[in-house]
């Protein structure tokens, strides 16, 4: 397995053709990337393949609701 995805699959996770519409659609998408020195973007293939770290740290308190 390639470390870095293709061209063509930059494209279609961002559904866009151009360099700097693909690094909008990424930075949007949260998703990190490099521009090599011949402009292209490299995209680490664990930047998308890694499940998203939850936001939530705790289970929320419920003991509030419904009485004491």
């Amino acid at each position: 397995m390639l470390i870095c995805l293709s061209e063509a699959e930059v494209r279609e996770l961002t559904g866009k053709e151009r360099k700097d519409a693909q690094r909008r659609a990424l930075d949007a998408m949260g998703i990190g990337y490099k521009v090599r020195f011949d402009g292209s973007t490299m995209v680490l293939r664990s930047e998308v393949l890694e499940p998203v770290p939850s936001n939530r740290l705790t289970e929320p308190d419920f003991s509030a609701i419904g009485g004491r």
